[in-house]
């Protein structure tokens, strides 16, 4: 098989029904890593705030070096939290997308069943996913600067009177915020993490199975093409289409050639 004739049977089984759930599974699996990462670098900006309370995003010239340096580090907070919310809101469609692949009605039972039973997530979930948002379309909370010493480690915390001044929240998330006066946002996005990986870990599971026979028949054209090659750029191709396998932990082809 010349180069000619690789690069087509490559195209050819990129578009097959066994391709197009791999994709799903690589993006839902990335999406995941992406929040994970982007919890962690808001997580690691609280802990390197400096202990003070200003008005964020304050025009008027800063007093003192110590200010400056407040405000800079309110802008690296503000930041990452809104690159937290915003890769909620990818991995929330792609989990969508992932879902609407299941084609067994007992596997979509069984995601309804897995669903229902983290209901008891539903508030936080809901307002992450409304403060996505809030963060677009309305304001930045004012209180990125009002970082504290909660125990052993910082926290920044959000009035809840402020964010209930917007009128579209979801009736779960306006009464998560109206239960208290404020809100420990790096508390609430590591128990939205937690809750994202267990459903999107299940969701990959469910779906792999389900899928096992497009995805067998996806990877063994995929091994059929690649020990033809003698060329290391289709190698790399190869290990590509392998590296959600490595990032999931789930061993994916063992499971679709079962």
């Amino acid at each position: 098989m010349d180069y000619e004739q690789r690069a087509e049977a490559h195209q050819q089984a990129m578009r097959t029904r066994g391709a197009s759930v791999h994709r799903t599974c690589t993006r839902l699996t990335l999406s995941s890593a992406f929040l994970a990462g982007n919890v962690a670098d808001f997580q690691e900006a609280i802990q390197q705030a400096p202990v003070i309370s200003l008005k964020s995003f304050d025009r008027a010239p800063a007093q003192s070096t110590e200010e400056a340096n407040a405000r800079r580090q309110s802008m690296t907070i503000a930041r990452r939290l809104f690159n937290a919310a915003a890769s909620a809101s990818t991995l929330v469609e792609h989990s969508r997308r992932a879902a609407s692949l299941l084609t067994e009605d007992s596997a979509r039972a069984t995601w309804a069943t897995i669903k229902q039973e983290d209901a008891v997530s539903a508030p936080i979930v809901q307002f992450v996913h409304g403060l996505r948002n809030y963060l677009v379309h309305v304001d930045t909370p004012p209180v990125f600067l009002r970082t504290a010493f909660d125990g052993n480690r910082s926290c920044v915390r959000i009035a809840s009177n402020e964010l209930l001044k917007w009128t579209k929240w979801s009736a779960s998330a306006r009464n998560f915020l109206a239960a208290t006066q404020s809100i420990d946002i790096a508390q609430v996005m590591s128990a939205y993490l937690i809750t994202s990986d267990g459903l999107c870990s299940r969701l990959l599971e469910l779906l792999m199975v389900d899928r096992s026979k497009d995805l067998a028949d996806f990877y063994t054209e995929i091994d059929r093409i690649d020990k033809s090659a003698a060329m290391e750029g289709l190698q790399r191709v190869h290990r590509v289409t392998r590296r959600f396998v490595e990032i999931s932990g789930i061993d994916a082809l063992a499971r679709a050639r079962q």
